[in-house]
């Protein structure tokens, strides 16, 4: 036992060392770092400090990045935030925010935050956008983060557009918490909620024009034990008329009732607006203007960490960011080259058929509701295996969810 207290004895000398008081202050603004774990090749990696903005304030920001690759961040006009795996271990939260570059995605800032709070969020960006010399009038950013995340953001003209698809094991989860426990199961109501919950998830992917009208076709064809969650989704993605206000849920078993009078509850305003409008989770307009998929490139923005400790000490986690720096200016240099065909290690059946999604929109015809719904069945039916994979999902809720929940 002495022995082992020795050796951790060793350990904690030798890392004194080498890093100073970065892994071992008790409190954050005492932190002095070593010039070797903010400097890259001559380069200062440290681009934010706020302890030299807010003086005296326990709660620290810091955000990590390099000459060339805010450069490239600062001339391209998609960005694409996502939340990191690696936190440090005195930092509550961080997230990259990464470019494309020759169709490949470049992690180009690392942003940890004491807490996942919109003012740290606001300070991160506001910092950002200040280092910016010519801010981009077109800029856009795609996200999975709740949008809650990024209305501080002081990006006026720039659109967020949010990754729909990273919510979808969310709306499992809250199936089952409105009670159809059974949506994988073989009996008839399991069958149709699984066929419903398809549906609600094309949503993002029609015109948003149509989004309230399909959505409600949906609803009047979905059985009652339905109605908890198409309440929940109906307050939070699509907006409240004032009946559903006054009283919910028993409206919307009227809309599933056969002598519903007109007019249709997509015809009338919207008295409560949604938490997320519609015009934030549609991704119909990004599909055809053929912006980068988030599908899949947002996620290789969260390359750094994944491999390594979930909480990392300060140190380590500056380490493994200066080792990647390379990496990803191997990428920036790199020679264009033809895109070629990836191989795609996913199972067969949970695989999106965009091809099949595609070429249904373009022959997609909204006008009459019957036509709607056979659309939105259409594209549920071509999501379908990747619905059947969320059954094998293992995380759980996605870590991307912000503090602020939901209203129920």
């Amino acid at each position: 036992m002495g022995s082992d207290q020795a050796l951790g004895h060793l350990i904690y000398r030798h890392r004194r060392r080498l890093f100073g008081n970065v892994d071992t202050a008790n409190n954050l603004l005492d932190i002095e770092f070593p010039d070797f774990l903010i400097n890259y090749k001559g380069q200062n990696i440290l681009f934010y400090d706020s302890r030299f903005y807010r003086q005296g304030e326990e709660d620290v920001v810091l955000l990590f990045s390099h000459p060339s690759l805010f450069n490239l961040l600062e001339t391209n006009n998609l960005w694409l935030i996502n939340s990191s795996n690696s936190i440090p271990s005195k930092w509550s939260h961080n997230f990259t925010i990464s470019t494309e570059i020759n169709e490949k995605v470049v992690v180009c800032i690392q942003c940890i935050l004491p807490k996942r709070e919109i003012k740290y969020f606001k300070e991160s960006l506001n910092a950002i956008k200040n280092l910016i010399k010519q801010p981009k009038a077109f800029l856009k950013i795609i996200s999975d983060f709740d949008f809650i995340s990024f209305k501080a953001a002081s990006f006026p003209v720039c659109p967020v557009l949010w990754k729909f698809v990273s919510f979808w094991p969310k709306f499992v989860t809250k199936m089952e918490t409105f009670g159809n426990a059974n949506l994988y199961s073989d009996q008839i109501i399991g069958k149709i909620s699984i066929k419903i919950f398809r549906n609600i998830l094309t949503l993002p992917l029609i015109p948003q024009q149509h989004v309230r009208r399909a959505f409600y076709l949906i609803v009047q064809n979905s059985p009652n034990e339905l109605n908890s969650f198409l309440e929940y989704f109906a307050k939070n993605y699509i907006g409240l008329t004032l009946a559903q206000k006054q009283y919910g849920i028993k409206q919307f078993l009227k809309i599933n009732s056969p002598t519903r009078e007109p007019p249709p509850d997509w015809e009338l305003p919207i008295f409560c607006q949604p938490k997320y409008s519609i015009k934030f989770w549609n991704v119909y307009e990004r599909i055809h203007s053929s912006i980068i998929r988030t599908n899949n490139s947002v996620e290789v923005s969260n390359s750094i960490g994944k491999n390594s400790i979930h909480r990392p000490p300060l140190s380590e986690f500056l380490t493994t960011f200066i080792k990647d720096i390379e990496k990803q200016l191997e990428i920036i240099q790199a020679p264009t080259n033809p895109p070629q065909k990836k191989k795609n290690k996913k199972k067969r059946l949970f695989i999106i058929q965009e091809e099949q999604i595609l070429e249904t929109l373009q022959q997609a015809n909204y006008e009459e509701d019957g036509h709607l719904f056979d659309i939105i069945t259409l594209l549920g039916l071509q999501i379908q295996g990747y619905i059947s994979g969320l059954r094998d999902d293992e995380k759980g809720e996605s870590d991307d969810d912000i503090e602020e929940e939901e209203e129920e």
